[in-house]
């Protein structure tokens, strides 16, 4: 074992009561934080998604939104209308006669492709989620760590400034002994 892996091991073991090797992957990271006198505190730790979570994100944005709702509206009712009320007066065949076939299979395959896009954002939301509960983990670990530091740290000057007041007890109580005693009659 290196010297800093040795150091690693002694301070895990004074804090946690464990061997360094056997901790999760968190209590690692506070170890040697501690160790290193670093910080565990971090930003948004989420790393720039790839074209697919960009383009989950941005239909989420849209089909999450009044400005799609309006659209689909819009659509479906100049659907119904070109449908029903523009084409038969002029002498041409709808193109979808009612109950409306086509548009209901284009407004199921939207459905369906809304519902994955959903699924989609709802891991990385949680992805994200887990991502901070372990980053809070880590801090508030850390933090319990450096408050019994603190505490241990704050017991050993109060055990010195006991046995200093002791001694200089014992100091005055010497003197007094030793000091003559005057007779009295």
């Amino acid at each position: 074992m290196t010297p800093a892996s040795d150091r690693l091991d002694a301070e895990a073991r004074r804090l946690l009561g464990s061997a360094f090797d056997v901790l999760g992957p968190e209590q690692r990271r506070v170890v040697d934080q501690i160790v290193r006198r670093g910080l565990i505190a971090r930003q948004e730790t989420v790393g720039l998604p790839g074209w697919s979570a960009r383009l989950a994100d941005a239909a989420g944005r849209i089909g999450g939104s009044w400005i799609f709702v309006a659209g689909v509206s819009a659509f479906v009712s100049g659907w119904v209308l070109l449908n029903a009320a523009l084409l038969p007066p002029s002498g041409a065949l709808p193109f979808d006669l009612r109950p409306y076939v086509l548009l209901n299979l284009i407004l199921s395959v939207l459905a369906a492709l809304q519902a994955s896009v959903i699924m989609m954002l709802l891991n990385r939301q949680a992805e994200k989620t887990r991502d901070r509960a372990d980053h809070d983990y880590e801090i508030n670990l850390k933090v319990e760590l450096e408050i019994m530091g603190l505490h241990e740290k704050i017991e050993a000057m109060r055990d010195r400034e006991l046995a200093d007041i002791l001694a200089h007890q014992v100091e005055l109580l010497q003197e007094l002994r030793d000091r003559p005693r005057s007779s009295a009659a």
